[in-house]
């Protein structure tokens, strides 16, 4: 304290994303210009990205594993991202897993369309390990249903304000296709309605998007989407007089 005022402290923020620090996809670096000179110990990360992070920013992190995100039945044989290339296994057992494989992903399709129903799970080595950071800010740019849901497990086991940050209209595209996605839709909405109601802050990246929300939604919300270095591109600014004006 300073003549009786206590100094100021940054909140320890636990950050929920698909997408984390990186300077490689423009997520990660977005989020690394936003909170770059934060504290290193007030900034921990819960991620599900398959990009290898940066630790310049953040050097805590969690990796999503099966036993936070998981799927239920044959569903867990499928792997969303992964090359469906036939193994060297002896025997051809490879080829068999690939076409048995894709066989489950045309199944996948012509059920759930684009997406895939998961379920979110507070583990015991999750919960230890935010518990050990002791976060007084949860932050989150949401994405599917199961991370919706696990952002409000952990809200509510912590009793953390949470901050929402919406990147790109993903609600208005997601789980479309397959006889079935109108289930995971009607979920989608209900989780994102709930999730906007009990957030202590919500941002988008522009201002029509964050009205266009505010209509969507029935709450307010600011607007924010990268920062630059403007010290840093300054020698590449024009000259007014040498273009058109006014300038654009």
């Amino acid at each position: 304290p300073v003549d009786g005022v206590a100094p100021l402290t940054s909140p320890r923020i636990l950050f929920l994303t698909s997408s984390a620090f990186n300077n490689v996809t423009g997520g990660g670096i977005t989020f690394t210009n936003l909170f770059k000179g934060w504290p290193v110990d007030a900034l921990a990360t819960v991620h599900s990205d398959p990009v290898p992070v940066a630790r310049d920013v953040c050097e805590q992190y969690f990796r999503l594993s099966p036993r936070e995100i998981h799927r239920w039945g044959w569903l867990r044989y499928i792997s969303m991202g992964a090359p469906l290339e036939v193994s060297s296994v002896a025997g051809g057992g490879g080829a068999q897993q690939t076409v048995f494989r894709r066989t489950l992903i045309k199944l996948k399709t012509w059920l759930f369309g684009d997406g895939i129903p998961q379920e979110a799970c507070l583990s015991d080595a999750l919960e230890a390990w935010v518990s050990s950071f002791q976060p007084t800010l949860l932050y989150t740019i949401l994405g599917s249903n199961e991370m919706m849901q696990l952002a409000e497990k952990l809200r509510a086991r912590f009793s953390l304000p949470l901050v929402v940050h919406i990147m790109d209209d993903w609600p208005s595209v997601i789980y479309r296709g397959g006889i079935f996605s109108f289930l995971q839709r009607w979920k989608k909405d209900r989780l994102i309605q709930s999730t906007m109601n009990v957030a202590a802050a919500r941002f988008a990246i522009c201002q029509d998007m964050a009205e266009a929300y505010e209509v969507r939604y029935k709450k307010p919300f600011q607007w924010f989407q990268n920062a630059i270095d403007v010290a840093a591109v300054q020698r590449f600014v024009k000259n007014p007089l040498m273009v058109g004006s006014p300038i654009r």
